[in-house]
């Protein structure tokens, strides 16, 4: 097990994994661990650090480069090995990371597949509603949402929303619901407790309708 943390420390620059019995960080320069972590079915992974990890992965000049042709992100062949070294550190729950000017993690249709296959539960960030990477150039961005306000843009948001529930609800996920804005900036809501009720509450509905879940 040493060897192994060892290895994510130098190679995949990831920040926190709790295994059974206790979490351990990582740090530029050393382990640190220690904390008790409670027992339970899902062991936390909190997101990777593509600055630590892109390099790794798609410098070409990099000694061992593993997989240059994905892109300005990580896919189905990267996230294989990172779903592997998950399980042989009994983990299986992961945020991807987002960062401006990369590929969001469902970008990649195939690595939410490769997460299955591993048997690794996909979470997100209190910024990334639904599964949805929302950072500035991303997903919101991409599709052509338009202006990121609940209040005058709902229906929009809602279809946004849908279509990633449509492609991912058949797998095992950890849901954020609510909203921050785009970039986990304040919103400038003036009616905070009304919107949060109807966007908790359409969320529902999606669960309802699109994954079999009565909440």
């Amino acid at each position: 097990m040493q060897t192994i943390r060892r290895h994510v420390f130098s190679a995949l620059g990831l920040t926190c994994i709790a295994i059974p019995g206790v979490t351990t960080c990582l740090s530029s320069e050393r382990l640190v661990a220690g904390t008790p972590s409670p027992g339970g079915g899902v062991k936390l992974v909190v997101g990777e650090f593509q600055a630590g990890l892109f390099p790794l992965v798609h410098d070409k000049r990099a000694a061992g480069n593993f997989a240059p042709d994905e892109g300005l992100g990580l896919g189905p062949k990267t996230y294989r090995k990172i779903f592997e070294l998950l399980l042989r550190l009994r983990a299986n729950y992961i945020w991807p990371a987002m960062h401006r000017g990369t590929k969001p993690f469902n970008y990649y249709p195939e690595n939410k597949v490769v997460a299955d296959d591993y048997a690794i539960v996909m979470g997100s960030s209190h910024i990334e509603p639904m599964l949805r990477n929302n950072i500035y150039g991303a997903e919101w961005d991409q599709e052509g949402g338009g202006e990121w306000n609940y209040l005058t843009n709902r229906q929009a948001i809602h279809d946004y929303w849908e279509r990633r529930i449509k492609t991912n609800g058949r797998y095992e996920n950890i849901y954020t619901i609510g909203m921050r804005g785009q970039d986990d900036e304040a919103d400038g809501d003036e009616s905070p407790e009304i919107r949060s009720f109807d966007e908790v509450s359409h969320a529902r509905r999606l669960f309802g309708a699109l994954v079999g879940v009565d909440l």
